[in-house]
C-alpha cells in the first residue's frame, strides 16, 4: 500500500518537529555555569590581594552575560536571580573585599607604608 502525499508531508512534519525538539534540548541553559562564575567572582573579590578584583569583575561580566542567556532559553527565574546577584550583591561583595584588603593592609602598615597614597 503506497502512502499519499498528504500523509508524507505528515510524516515530514513530524520528523522536523522532533528534530527541532531534540536541538533545543541539547542546548540546555548554563544555570550552573552562571553559579559557579558567581562563586568564583566573589572569591577572587574577597581575595585579599590587589588585583584579583579585576579578574573577579571580568567573571563577573561572564555571569551577567550568561544571565541574560538563561532568560532567553527559558529558564527566567534563574536568570533574574543571577542578574539581581550580579547587579546588587556583587558590588555589595566588592566593597566588602576592599574593607578587607584595607584591614590586612592597617594590620602591617610598615609593610605597605610606601604602596599607601593618601
Amino acid at each position: 500500500m503506497e502512502e499519499s502525499p498528504a500523509d508524507k508531508e505528515k510524516e515530514t512534519e513530524a520528523a522536523v518537529t522532533e528534530k527541532e525538539r531534540v536541538h533545543f534540548d541539547a542546548g540546555m541553559p548554563p544555570v550552573k555555569a552562571g553559579w559557579i562564575c558567581l562563586a568564583v567572582a566573589w572569591a577572587l573579590f574577597l581575595i585579599p590581594v590587589p588585583g584579583t578584583g579585576l579578574i573577579g569583575w571580568a567573571l563577573n561580566v561572564a555571569a551577567f552575560i550568561i544571565s541574560i542567556i538563561n532568560m532567553v532559553k527559558g529558564r527566567v527565574g534563574a536568570g533574574v536571580a543571577q542578574l539581581v546577584c550580579v547587579l546588587v550583591v556583587s558590588p555589595m561583595v566588592y566593597f566588602a573585599g576592599l574593607g578587607i584588603l584595607w584591614s590586612h593592609m592597617m594590620s602591617r602598615p610598615e609593610h605597605y607604608q610606601h604602596r599607601i597614597l593618601l
